[in-house]
C-alpha cells in the first residue's frame, strides 16, 4: 500500500517505528509503544480495504468514522459495514465535526453528538473515543472541532477520551498529505512538504532514540492508493 504522492509504502514505514502496536487509548506499562489512527473522511470502502491490508499483515488500528460523510448513513448495511471492521480486529471511534456542523447549521450540538452515536451503540458498535475533524471551515483560524468539549463532557455521551488530548510522546500524521509532528516533550512540530517523506523519517528517527515512550500516527486512507 503506498502514497499517492511518493510511492511510500505503508507497511515498511511501519516496520521503520520501534515499538509495539496498541489501541489508541490503551498503553501497556513501560516500553515502546505505537497508537494507530486512522480518520476516514471520505470512503468508508477505501478505509475497509486499508482494514483487510493490515489484519494480512497483523496489524490493528482505530477507524474514525465521519457522520457527517454521506457513508454514514443509519442504514442496516453502513452497520453490518461498520462489524465488518470489528471482525478484522480493529475498533471504530467517531469523527467528530460537531463544531462545524453547529456553525454551518444552526443544529443543537446535543443532537448532532447523540444522534451518531445513539446510532452505533443501538446497532452493538462501541465507542470509546473522539477524533476532531480538520473541516475547512476552520482553516487559518485558531479554531477546531475539539473546541466543544470545552462546553459539553464527553462522558455525557460515554465517551471517554478525544485522541488530540490523549498523552503522547510522539506525534505523526499525513494531514493534509504532508508528514508533520515530532516529541511532544522538545515541543517541536515539524511541518514538512507535501509528500516529503524524510520529515517522517526524521520524526519517527527521533522517537526511536527515545528509551520509552508512545507515538500516535495518523493515517488517512484516502491518502493513499490500493
Amino acid at each position: 500500500m503506498k502514497t499517492k504522492l511518493e510511492g511510500i509504502d505503508y507497511f515498511k514505514l511501519l516496520k521503520r517505528i520501534e515499538a509495539e502496536i496498541v489501541f489508541i487509548g490503551e498503553r501497556a506499562g513501560e516500553g515502546k509503544f505505537l497508537a494507530i489512527r486512522h480518520d476516514v473522511d471520505h470512503s468508508i470502502e477505501h478505509a475497509f480495504d486499508f482494514a483487510e491490508q493490515e489484519h494480512g499483515k497483523g496489524i490493528f488500528s482505530t477507524y474514525f468514522l465521519l457522520d457527517t460523510e454521506e457513508y454514514f448513513d443509519y442504514t442496516a448495511k453502513f452497520a453490518k459495514q461498520c462489524h465488518k471492521f470489528i471482525e478484522l480486529g480493529h475498533r471504530l471511534g467517531w469523527h467528530n465535526n460537531v463544531l462545524a456542523q453547529h456553525i454551518k447549521t444552526g443544529t443543537d450540538p446535543h443532537e448532532l453528538i447523540a444522534k451518531p452515536l445513539k446510532f452505533l451503540s443501538d446497532n452493538g458498535i462501541e465507542i470509546k473515543g473522539s477524533s476532531s475533524h480538520g473541516d475547512s471551515i476552520f482553516y487559518n483560524t485558531h479554531t477546531t472541532n475539539y473546541f466543544i468539549w470545552n462546553f459539553i463532557p464527553m462522558k455525557d455521551y460515554g465517551l471517554e477520551w478525544e485522541a488530540y488530548f490523549l498523552p503522547r510522546d510522539c506525534y505523526l500524521s499525513d494531514s493534509g498529505a504532508k508528514w508533520q509532528g515530532g516529541l511532544e516533550k522538545t515541543s517541536t512540530f515539524e511541518k514538512g512538504n507535501e509528500g516529503d517523506i524524510q520529515n517522517a523519517y526524521k520524526i519517527i528517527d527521533n522517537f526511536n532514540a527515545l528509551p520509552e515512550g508512545l507515538m500516535q500516527l495518523l493515517v488517512h486512507p484516502c491518502w493513499w492508493e490500493k
